[in-house]
């Protein structure tokens, strides 16, 4: 079934629904970067943690 044999209210519904899917798909991928980015954060803050506590121990041993 083409475009040509659909009603133009058929049509409408058709492109509707193609542009939710669109916006769905685009708020996704949206998602995925924020998460991606708040997790490098977390990580980053966790990795520089540890080392400022083996700063911390290693001044402590040399004492």
């Amino acid at each position: 079934m083409n475009n040509s044999t659909l009603s133009l209210e058929q049509q409408y519904l058709i492109s509707f629904f193609n542009e939710i899917k669109n916006k769905v798909s685009v708020a996704q991928q949206k998602a995925i970067l924020a998460v991606n980015a708040e997790l490098v954060l977390l990580y980053w803050e966790i990795g520089n943690g540890i080392l400022q506590i083996n700063n911390l121990c290693k001044r402590y041993m040399h004492k």
